[in-house]
């Protein structure tokens, strides 16, 4: 018989979970973190949780992991390559020695937090790299802002480290031994105890999607006119129909490019490991552009320079203002629905799609990472409210896509955006994506998108300049794309 205690962290689980869609204070990626976010020179540097080297070196034998040094070196050379550390205004800093380590819930390291130091030591930003070969580039995001890491630390105490979960949501624990769990592990948005969550990646991922999510998310039983069943007959023909096999293979698909690009990145990385183990501070911060550390980056740049890295954006939605400001209780899916017919006509219509929106209780277990709760939309009540409420000047396709390269043709082709499904604080959350560009070479990609969504993970009204790689971001390969054809 489960305890007392048991049933009121259910409750109190219920609660986060039932407010994770709705426009909050809180930002819950890596790219946009639930370690909420503090102003430069506000932290001191000796006060920021810095991981022991002792520790770190911990994981030199374990092959998933990439030596931190090493990853130092490659994401300084990346920087470089790509000319974002000009953007950045970083050109002559260096990286903190060692990072600041956010643990999978295996317990080994999952992403570096370097914190980047001009000449006096002050901290001028962060760049987050992947501790793990896991992705097409060693760089996750850039940012000008240092996250406010004793905040979420206090909840669990001095000896606590971070974690972050394989949908995006943030904990503080107790590290332990390699492949065994955290323990005392707190939800850094709720600061109430997480479930039994656990390390999963890849095939397993899908597993669960299959399991847990996607029977509820392509489920569709709305309430019909019969004018509307006649005039919209295929759509509504269309949305019973969809099929969660159909969804997986695309999943498989997916995960296939997902992993081939991350191989053929790391298969070139490899070619330079030998000249990248000789570089160290002084060939990076105080290179004359004839030494070793710029000879690699000349490299690396030629390989880079074989796709169109130009910046692709929107206009209409870059300059749309603000939508829907007042308002601190809208859900995800009715407030990116609204804000696309917003775009086109002026007009405010977030109610009339809150209305086509049913109330979903949670679903799944409890240890389970996503839930689709409260009023957050499905693809097909999307895809069906919008041609009605636009009168049918405005259309969604429904088919999930995992493939990023489909919303890079969306919006850099077309000219339309596209809706991206994602995680916050344990809910599924949508975000509408109106800007792009890639990096990559011949044989891989890595794209990126500028997003908004209802003020969880993006703030509302924050003018985006859509010349500027820091107001664009990735998106993890399980993430579906919806398109948009307004």
């Amino acid at each position: 018989m489960k305890n007392t205690f048991y049933y009121a962290v259910c409750g109190l689980m219920m609660l986060g979970f039932l407010t994770s869609c709705q426009e909050t204070e809180v930002l819950s990626e890596v790219e946009n973190s639930s370690i909420s976010k503090v102003g430069v020179g506000s932290e001191s540097l000796q006060n920021l949780p810095f991981e022991n080297i002792d520790v770190l070196k911990e994981f030199n034998s374990n092959p998933e992991i990439l030596d931190y040094a090493l990853a130092r070196k490659i994401a300084w050379l990346e920087l470089a390559a790509t000319g974002w550390d000009k953007e950045m205004g970083w050109e002559s800093n260096k990286p903190s020695l060692t990072p600041i380590v956010i643990y999978g819930f295996d317990n080994k390291p999952k992403f570096y937090d370097f914190i980047v130091l001009d000449a006096e030591e002050n901290m001028i930003g962060t760049v987050t790299v992947y501790a793990r070969r896991s992705a097409s580039t060693i760089i996750k995001t850039l940012s000008s802002e240092i996250k406010d890491y004793g905040c979420l630390l206090s909840k669990v105490g001095n000896t606590a480290s971070l974690f972050i979960d394989w949908a995006g949501n943030s904990y503080a624990g107790i590290r332990g031994k390699a492949d065994d769990a955290p323990t005392s592990v707190v939800n850094t948005a709720t600061g109430e105890p997480a479930g039994d969550v656990k390390e999963i990646e890849n095939e397993q991922i899908i597993e669960e999607m299959k399991k847990n999510v996607l029977p509820a998310l392509l489920s569709f039983d709305p309430d019909v006119t019969d004018a509307d069943r006649e005039k919209y007959a295929d759509l509504l023909t269309a949305l019973q129909n969809q099929s969660v096999d159909a969804v997986v293979d695309s999943m498989l698909l997916a995960l296939i490019v997902h992993q081939n690009n991350s191989e053929a990145y790391w298969n070139f990385i490899t070619e330079f490991l030998p000249e990248i183990e000789q570089l160290d501070d002084d060939d990076i911060i105080s290179d004359s552009g004839k030494g070793l550390f710029s000879r690699i980056v000349s490299a690396i740049r030629r390989i880079f320079s074989g796709v169109d890295e130009k910046k692709y954006h929107i206009s209409r939605y870059v300059e749309s203002g603000v939508y829907n400001q007042a308002s601190s209780n809208n859900w995800c899916g009715p407030w990116v629905c609204g804000y696309i017919w917003n775009v086109k006509s002026g007009q405010d219509k977030y109610s009339a799609f809150e209305d086509c929106a049913s109330s979903i209780g949670e679903f799944g277990i409890l240890d389970f990472t996503l839930r689709l709760v409260g009023r957050p939309m499905t693809p097909a009540e999307m895809a069906w409210s919008m041609p009605i409420i636009s009168g049918g000047k405005v259309w969604i396709d429904p088919d999930l896509r995992f493939v990023d390269y489909a919303a890079y043709d969306q919006i850099r082709y077309n000219g339309k955006p596209a809706l991206r499904l994602c995680s916050v604080n344990g809910s599924l959350h949508w975000t509408i994506a109106f800007g792009t560009y890639q990096t990559g070479s011949y044989f891989w990609r890595t794209y990126y998108f500028m997003q908004q969504d209802n003020g969880t993970l993006f703030r509302k009204g924050e003018y985006k300049d859509p010349l500027l790689n820091e107001s664009y971001s990735q998106v993890d390969w399980w993430n579906p794309w919806i398109l948009v054809w307004d």
